[in-house]
């Protein structure tokens, strides 16, 4: 990322407060409100910042986050699906983990409490692929 950082609103920001905005932002789920006192921004400039940063990596990294259709093809997946069930995984189909979503609960009820409990009092989603 270049430094300094270019934003639409020409805010001087270098590229390593650039890269801790985006990389905070989507690292939990919060409202820029309550970034401001980290940054000493306010809830524009950090928005501005945000959206400028993610536009940036996205630009210069389209190509990565895209679906790799020549590694990731049918045959390989059925090889990876069938190495983590001989691993002992339940399912025949899964093909990969990933890190998931994590999501605060309270309180949880109708057998939700059982099923959710942990230390952390979280449910996390894993979402993944299956062939």
């Amino acid at each position: 990322m270049p430094s300094p950082f270019p934003t639409s609103r020409r805010y001087n920001v270098s590229a390593v407060e650039a890269l801790c905005v985006l990389l905070n932002r989507l690292a939990w789920p919060h409202r820029l409100g309550s970034m401001v006192s980290h940054f000493g921004r306010s809830r524009e400039a950090l928005s501005t910042i945000f959206n400028a940063a993610l536009h940036h990596i996205n630009e210069r990294f389209a190509r990565l986050l895209k679906w790799d259709d020549r590694r990731l093809d049918g045959r390989w997946m059925a090889a990876c699906a069938k190495a983590i069930h001989a691993k002992g995984a339940p399912l025949d189909s899964c093909i990969g983990f990933i890190d998931g979503t994590v999501r605060g609960i309270c309180r949880p009820k109708n057998g939700v409490q059982r099923a959710a409990y942990n230390v952390y009092k979280v449910l996390q989603f894993q979402p993944g692929l299956t062939n």
